[in-house]
């Protein structure tokens, strides 16, 4: 009899003991299920980022496009013009020189 109470203290230790550890395994998922909210939330906020960043790269690239179109425009305008003025120079030069041939009075 003594031996069957002995066993049974001994079983109902062991009975806690597992029940503490179960409490302890509820308290650690609910934990994990706080930090993997938190995770998703954190995520759910890269990935907003993420879109607003992609948005924003392909504005500048759109920007960028542009931009050198105007570079090319304008490179094109200033060759265009630097032409220009040579041939003007050389008219101007042709122009000087026959008027130094005129003879002054």
């Amino acid at each position: 009899m003594e031996d069957l109470m002995k066993e049974n203290r001994v079983l109902k230790r062991q009975i806690r003991r597992r029940d503490l550890n179960v409490e302890e395994l509820n308290l650690r998922i609910e934990e994990l299920e706080e930090q993997k909210d938190e995770a998703k939330k954190a995520l759910e906020s890269l990935a907003v980022q993420l879109r607003e960043e992609r948005h924003m790269i392909t504005e500048l690239q759109e920007e960028n496009r542009r931009l050198r179109q105007v570079a090319d425009s304008t490179s094109t305008a200033v060759t265009n013009t630097n032409t220009d003025l040579f041939t003007m120079w050389q008219a101007l030069n042709r122009v000087t020189a026959q008027l130094s041939e005129i003879p002054t009075t």
